[in-house]
């Protein structure tokens, strides 16, 4: 056991990819963090957990906004998407008549 702690020692735990529970990785995790002396060492141990998600390469447009960015570029593709399905798609307005039939209830 870890010194003032009831978490195993890393060399205890099965961290193995195929047969490691989620247990064993939390505690792990946190054992990390307890070990760690600094928040680079800390880092670096969670990395080598993998707790840490590598960074992902930033893509911007479409691609980005889908993936939940919101940067100026980001939004401004979303717009011209909107604007692209809106002339694609034009409203249709009712007659005056068609709107008296259907707010009387009649059918089409």
């Amino acid at each position: 056991m870890a010194a003032g702690t009831d978490l195993p020692r890393f060399d205890q735990l099965s961290l193995n990819a195929d047969g490691s529970s989620e247990d064993d990785l939390h505690r792990a995790a946190l054992q990390a963090v307890l070990a760690g002396r600094s928040i680079p060492e800390r880092e670096d141990l969670l990395k080598a957990i993998g707790f840490l998600a590598t960074p992902r390469p930033v893509v911007h447009g479409m691609p980005g906004y889908r993936k939940g960015c919101r940067c100026k570029s980001c939004r401004k593709a979303n717009a011209a998407r909107c604007r692209r399905q809106r002339a694609a798609k034009p409203r249709t307005y009712l007659t005056e008549e068609q709107w008296q039939a259907r707010k009387n209830g009649a059918t089409r």
